[in-house]
């Protein structure tokens, strides 16, 4: 059965972000020094699972690794065990935060919002300009989590997915 889904694309430009909060106490963040694809496929999975992420599904291992080496990987830990992920890619003109999420057991544990501003602060470093977009799919607190670090909403579009 298809569905209608509200896609919002966003940007956030260095004069709009406020900065960065401390992460709670047992946080923090590190980029993934190898390009593994099988652990961008696996954080995908995972932490999209519930959301309806499904455009990568039926990537091979090859187009998997691929995508690897295309973009940077960002591990969110709570108490060194992997609860998130974010990935940033560079386009010609800005960065793309291409997925950003945690997984279901850190959700609601107040490392959403700053999570998010490591990565928005991450992608400032490469870039004037930081891109995102997200769905009516999503988390419900994805977008009011994306207008509240200075994100700002460019246009809508609707798509219809199979549910």
């Amino acid at each position: 059965m298809k569905e209608a889904v509200t896609v919002h694309y966003l940007s956030i430009d260095a004069e709009k972000f406020s900065g960065t909060s401390p992460l709670p106490n047992g946080w923090r963040i590190t980029r993934c020094a190898e390009l593994v694809g099988e652990l961008h496929s696996f954080f995908y999975r995972w932490v999209g699972g519930d959301w309806g992420w499904t455009d990568k599904l039926s990537l091979s291992a090859e187009a998997w690794q691929e995508h690897a080496e295309a973009c940077e990987l960002w591990i969110i830990y709570q108490n060194e065990t992997p609860a998130g992920y974010f990935e940033l890619a560079e386009l010609s003109d800005s960065v793309e935060l291409q997925y950003f999420g945690l997984a279901p057991h850190a959700v609601g544990l107040g490392a959403g919002g700053p999570a998010l501003e490591f990565a928005i602060a991450q992608g400032l470093e490469k870039s004037s300009l930081v891109t995102v977009n997200t769905c009516s799919w999503d988390h419900p607190a994805a977008l009011p989590n994306y207008l509240s670090r200075g994100f700002e909403e460019h246009y809508q579009e609707v798509e219809w997915r199979e549910s």
